[in-house]
């Protein structure tokens, strides 16, 4: 007759998440149930194990932003193979990589522990790292222009008040942007931009996508224009409009 202890400390489960998918590596072989019960050689004996791999998803932003970590879960599964608690006792510094730890926990199909030939509640210390792409996805790369004052069509009245807008991007690192106006359909000025400028952007502390308002003269002619974004001198967005 043995008897082991049920509370396993260890993190036999890694999971690492890369561009999008999950990979476990193989767990040793866990300790068992509670030290009040004694097991029986003669009957089944199985531990708690995930039935396929656990796959959190990467939250969109935070991988935008190049935001890794590591969670430190502990999964406690019942005897009807449901998950009945998930605690997170090592956050990675993210809420939301704390949160899609969580849920990926929680969305996984789990067999139930086995002692002694019957399904037992049981718990299991899990590690989950996430770890962002070296090359950002295109959403990751997407820069958006809105411009204010127009009139939805993007038409702006001709004045002498300069054309305000506003540009938003994920800033994972320290990003120099460059605003560009341009003429359209000026053989002379389609190639040289007719004003230029230039902004460092530093990554922000709310894991959110970054944004800032900018203004640019406004051409003191009717015609079609556009503004280019270039971000470390990579066109990231271009938006044309009408001056009438």
């Amino acid at each position: 007759m043995s008897v082991r202890p049920n509370r396993r400390r260890l993190w036999p489960l890694a999971l690492i998440l890369l561009a999008g998918s999950a990979i476990a590596q193989t767990p040793p072989a866990p300790p068992g149930p509670p030290a009040s019960v004694a097991i029986d050689p003669s009957k089944p004996q199985r531990p708690l194990a995930a039935r396929s791999a656990v796959q959190p998803r990467y939250p969109r932003d935070q991988a935008c932003l190049r935001i890794e970590g590591t969670v430190g879960l502990v999964v406690t599964v019942g005897a009807d193979d449901s998950v009945s608690a998930v605690e997170i006792e090592r956050s990675s510094g993210s809420a939301e990589l704390d949160r899609a730890a969580a849920e990926g926990a929680r969305r996984t199909r789990w067999q139930a522990e086995i002692v002694n030939g019957e399904a037992v509640a049981a718990s299991l210390p899990l590690a989950v790292k996430f770890v962002s792409d070296d090359e950002p996805r295109e959403y990751c790369r997407r820069v958006e222009i809105t411009l204010f004052g127009d009139d939805g069509e993007d038409v702006i009245p001709a004045s002498a008040e300069p054309i305000e807008m506003r540009v938003e991007l994920f800033v994972p690192t320290v990003l120099e942007a460059r605003l560009q106006l341009r003429r359209i359909g000026a053989p002379s000025q389609s190639e040289s931009p007719i004003h230029e400028q230039r902004r460092k952007l530093e990554r922000p502390d709310n894991e959110r996508r970054s944004s800032f308002d900018a203004s640019v003269p406004r051409p003191p002619s009717p015609g079609r224009y556009a503004l280019d974004v270039l971000v470390d001198g990579e066109p990231r967005a271009h938006h044309e409009f009408e001056v009438r």
